[in-house]
């Protein structure tokens, strides 16, 4: 009867243990949704090497940080500065896959939603798989490029202003259509496509028959991009790339962005 008892207070013990529940705080930092890369043009060569940057002119965002600490859901302040670079292989005449890796700082002084946040300063790190193509509806350089992007996006996370920076992962996917024009060694284009949007949950509620989650950030929607620039051959398998662009949601848009790209092909 003693072992019953003893074993039943241990039962009821644990059973409590795993009934609490908590709520923490967080705040953290993600990447501006971009249009996905492309000029809608093919690689000249087997292999292509490249790198790029952008910078955000002005967020909307920042028009909306008019609340208090406290005020909004999103604890997430969205990145002004990326850079990255990438590595493509041709696969046929007009497609091509690889692997893209940019990093992003330079938070915003408010989240998505408006509210002011102290995010932190490490760089969010994006990874994606990348497949390429265009098709030629005629002869005379026009061409109707696609992409897609899938994989993941790891962003920089404070737990309850402890000061230790943790990090989760999102999904991330990018997608767009890319109508181009060549003519010499000048490619002009457009690019007309959809982003997913990353957020970090200003409050996280855990449930007592769960484990301790840790730090949380999700994937919330997704965003229209818009982009639009020139591409231009400098022989040798070199190629320049600029390009203007922005992405909008139902509140606004996340600012005007500014892409530079350099690329090389190599590999006959």
């Amino acid at each position: 009867m003693l072992r019953f008892t003893v074993l039943a207070a241990a039962v009821a013990a644990l059973a409590g243990s795993t009934t609490d529940s908590y709520t923490f705080n967080q705040r953290g930092t993600v990447a501006a949704p971009r249009a996905a890369l492309h000029d809608g043009q093919p690689l000249s060569q087997k292999v292509r090497i490249e790198g790029h940057g952008s910078s955000t002119i002005h967020s909307a965002i920042d028009d909306r940080a008019d609340g208090g600490p406290d005020t909004g859901g999103s604890a997430a302040a969205v990145t002004q500065k990326q850079v990255g670079g990438a590595i493509r292989f041709r696969s046929g005449e007009n497609v091509d896959f690889g692997v893209e890796i940019d990093g992003a700082w330079s938070p915003t002084a408010s989240t998505r939603d408006g509210a002011t946040v102290a995010a932190p300063e490490n760089a969010v790190v994006d990874v994606a798989f990348a497949v390429r193509g265009s098709t030629r509806p005629n002869g005379n350089g026009v061409r109707l490029g696609w992409v897609a992007n899938l994989g993941g996006s790891s962003s920089p996370i404070v737990r309850d202003n402890s000061g230790y920076v943790s990090r989760d992962e999102a999904f991330l996917f990018r997608a767009a259509l890319v109508p181009s024009f060549r003519t010499g060694i000048v490619t002009l284009f457009g690019s007309f496509g959809i982003s997913t949007e990353a957020d970090v949950p200003r409050t996280v509620y855990v449930d007592g028959n769960e484990d301790d989650p840790g730090v949380q950030a999700n994937t919330t929607g997704g965003a229209f991009t818009v982009a639009a620039g020139a591409s231009i051959d400098l022989g040798n398998g070199a190629r320049l790339t600029g390009r203007v662009g922005d992405a909008l949601n139902s509140e606004g848009n996340y600012g005007g962005q500014v892409d530079v790209g350099l690329a090389f092909d190599v590999g006959k």
